[in-house]
């Protein structure tokens, strides 16, 4: 009978925790890269349907294996979040690994996952948005990649990172 409450338990606080981490998320999605790798003119493309005014929060997720050569991943993120009408292309660089080549983020097995946050300082209006994202790194070939991410949430808290033009210029 322990058992069974403690396990009850343990259940219920799961469902909490996961419906009060999600219930702001407005689009999430992972594309898979080629595992043989991402090739420099291969785009990954994410449609997002946004259907209340809000401001937001643009996570990239990356997926990648433990045998990735690199410790930071370069990219160009093109999206049309501040204006549906106009695109903009931002660059990014993601650390995967500290300076003593230990992974960040969460990993298990031969697969971690980090993730960055951005915020999108603009109030976005109801539409359909679109963000594509390409590496910048020298090779023409990464391999190690394993998915790349996108995790739209409304704004709750402030973050250091932003895609607002006015400010970073």
């Amino acid at each position: 009978m322990i058992k069974f409450l403690l396990k009850s338990k343990v259940a219920l606080l799961c469902f909490l925790f996961i419906m009060c981490t999600t219930s702001n998320v407005i689009y999430h999605s992972f594309q898979s890269i080629n595992p043989k790798g991402w090739e420099k003119q291969d785009t990954i493309h994410f449609s997002i349907p946004i259907e209340t005014e809000e401001q937001l929060l643009l996570e990239i997720e990356i997926r990648h294996i433990t045998d990735y050569k690199y410790k930071e991943l370069k990219l160009a993120l093109t999206h049309n979040l501040m204006d549906s009408t106009t695109t903009k292309t931002d660059s990014l660089s993601i650390t995967l690994a500290n300076d003593e080549g230990r992974w960040k983020g969460i990993g298990i097995g031969s697969i971690f996952q980090i993730k960055d946050t951005l915020c999108i300082t603009n109030r976005t209006f109801p539409g359909n948005y679109k963000i594509d994202i390409s590496h910048l790194m020298q090779k023409e070939s990464i391999p190690g990649i394993h998915d790349i991410g996108v995790r739209i949430t409304t704004l709750q808290s402030p973050v250091s990172r932003s895609i607002n033009s006015q400010k970073d210029k």
